[in-house]
Order: structure tokens, then sequence, then C-alpha cells
């Protein structure tokens, strides 16, 4: 859809995170849209038209007072991590926030909203794949909250059949950003990164033999996909996305280590010592406060299969625009570029915002 006959106004909230930082641009240079930014954080992390700061949970009219009226929004807001926050924050950031926000979109007739959930909510550790017709299994405070938004956003669409409401949920998200902009924790807190950074530094092992399906996504291609299905086509419509074709935990090691001209498949070690070596690591990650790339909640991830399929958008005739395997060499050159500016020792690494 194009913005530029009418120039559409689009409110985007989690302004300053690492999706919107693409987005946004995007937004604006492709779509002529003018972008309403909001975050909690004092500035975004792309120039915006517009900027809200405020928690989603203090959001109310009277902040949109000196602002056009907005048509549609992007709900990029939410608390995602592997450790350190609490299942309220979860609730509190994913869902009481959701709640607020569709107050506002209802006080302000704002009736197009594309909301980001996660496949979190779907089941996991299947090896067949998991489209939009699979159930809600979520299997942690993460997923449950954010199938619990899902919920409040389904019943908006229900309320007014004319409300155009799409919820789209990715795989884990990867690429380059500026970590002045977005804040250097959110740019390497991936597996992606980790994966990387892991065998740059000749520390890294892959748990099993490597056969492990793992979905994962290109931050461009999401908004690819973002952009994709921000349309008024009235009701409420589920996607998945991910980038296709799946790949292994090996393959995806080995594109990473083909870049990095690195011979072989590397360290492998067996799951049970992975697990003895993580708990080490656990208590330490919460009394020093660092993120360890070695955790248990990260071995178990690293094993779990995640094997998902955009099926509704393949339908729908959408095509990712880079393949894996370029999104990977080109997420190893900005790693590499980032070490010349900043260098820091990811695996010790302690985010310098908190």
């Amino acid at each position: 859809m194009m913005c530029n006959e009418d120039r559409k106004i689009v409110l985007v909230t989690g302004a300053s995170g690492f999706v919107a930082e693409h987005l946004i641009p995007k937004l604006k240079r492709k779509l002529d849209c003018i972008v309403v930014g909001l975050d909690r954080k004092s500035k975004p992390s792309a120039i915006c038209d517009y900027y809200i700061e405020s928690n989603l949970n203090d959001l109310n009219i009277d902040m949109f007072q000196d602002i056009p009226p907005i048509d549609a929004v992007y709900h990029l807001a939410a608390a995602r991590a592997d450790w350190g926050i609490s299942d309220e924050e979860y609730f509190s950031d994913n869902y009481d926030a959701s709640i607020a926000l569709l107050e506002v979109c209802e006080a302000l007739s704002i009736n197009e909203i594309v909301f980001v959930s996660s496949v979190s909510v779907m089941p996991q550790n299947t090896l067949n794949p998991q489209s939009e017709q699979s159930p809600i299994e979520p299997i942690n405070a993460y997923g449950r909250s954010k199938a619990e938004a899902e919920k409040k956003f389904e019943g908006f669409a229900l309320e007014d059949p004319s409300r155009s409401i799409k919820i789209i949920r990715p795989v884990v998200l990867y690429g380059p950003s500026d970590p002045t902009q977005t804040g250097l924790y959110r740019a390497v807190d991936n597996n992606i990164f980790r994966l990387i950074d892991g065998i740059f530094k000749k520390r890294f092992a892959i748990v099993g033999d490597g056969a492990t399906i793992k979905s994962t996504a290109y931050v461009n291609n999401f908004v690819a996909a973002l952009m994709f299905i921000l349309d008024e086509k009235p009701g409420l419509e589920v996607f998945v996305y991910t980038d296709e074709p799946t790949k292994t935990t090996l393959e995806l090691v080995q594109i990473i280590r083909r870049k990095l001209e690195k011979r072989g498949k590397g360290l492998m070690i067996n799951y049970k010592l992975a697990v003895a070596l993580a708990q080490i690591f656990d208590p330490l990650s919460r009394l020093l406060k660092i993120n360890f790339p070695i955790t248990k909640a990260r071995v178990e991830t690293f094993v779990r299969p995640t094997n998902f399929t955009r099926a509704r958008l393949n339908k729908l005739g959408f095509e990712q625009p880079i393949s894996t395997e370029k999104a990977i060499e080109d997420t190893v050159d900005w790693y590499k570029q980032l070490r010349k500016n900043d260098n820091l020792d990811f695996f010790f690494f302690r985010d310098r915002s908190q």
C-alpha cells in the first residue's frame, strides 16, 4: 500500500527499538508516511516527524493534542529477553501496555493496527512446521503475555468489523543496527549475534549434532513484511514471519564460518555437558548482572527446534528481499566493523544504559 497519495500518518510504538530503527526510515522514504514515534526513552532510534516520550501504561489522548490525526499504528513496543525480566514486567509491558494503547486507539478512532506479537505464543520444540493454524501453546511468561495481548487485539477487531487488525508473529530477529541509537544491548542480544561472536572468538561449540531446525528472521526482511501487510482491509488477520527456507544449526554455523574464513564445523559438545557448564553461569548472571552467552535458558533454546512457516504471507505473494546467506554475511560484516569501533568483550558484556 502506498502512503504518498494522502501522506498516511503512522504511529510507531517502541520507536527507540531495533525494529523501529529499520522500519521508520522505510515508512518515510518508500511509502512517504508521516511517522509519529512513541517510546519511554528520550529519543527514537530513527528520525520521526513527531515524537512522544512516554511509557505506554501512562498513555492518554492529551499526549496527541498537537499531533495530526493518526491513520495507522505499528505496535512494536515489548519486553523481551532471555533473562533478567520478571513475569510481572512481561505482563506490564506486553499486556497492560497493549490495553492502554487500544483504549487510546478507540478514543482517537484509529482503526488500522499492526501488532507485533511473537512465535512464542505457539508450540515449540516440534519438527513439524508451525503456521498460523497452529494452536496457542506458550511455554513461558513472555509467550503468555503476548498471547493474552493478542486476545485483546482480536476483541478490538470483533467490536467493529470495519477495523483492520493485523497480528504478526516473528521468529528471532537479527541484523545490523546503529548501537549509538538503539543501545548496544539490544543490538547484540540475539542468538545469531552470539553465534557470530562465539565463532569469531573461538569459544563456540555446537550442542548436539547440529541438526536442530532453527527458524530465523533478518530484520530488513521482517520490515518488508510489516510494510507488505499494512492495508485497510477490514477484519482480523494473523501472520507468522520467518525467513525461508529454514536452516539447521549446522547450516547457520557453516555460513558464519565461511564468511569468517574458518574451516570445518568447529567444536561439538554433548547436551548434558553444555547444561552442566551453563548452570555455573546462571547464578553468576544474576549476581553480576552480566548477560553471559552461556546460560541454561540459552542452551535449551539452542537445542530446541524452532520450525515455522510463513504460509499466509506466501499465499498472498510476499517474497523476502534478502536471502539468509546474504543476511548473515552482512551481519558478520557489521559485527567485524562493530569490533573495530568499540572493542568490547561480549562474553562479559554489561549493558551501559542500565
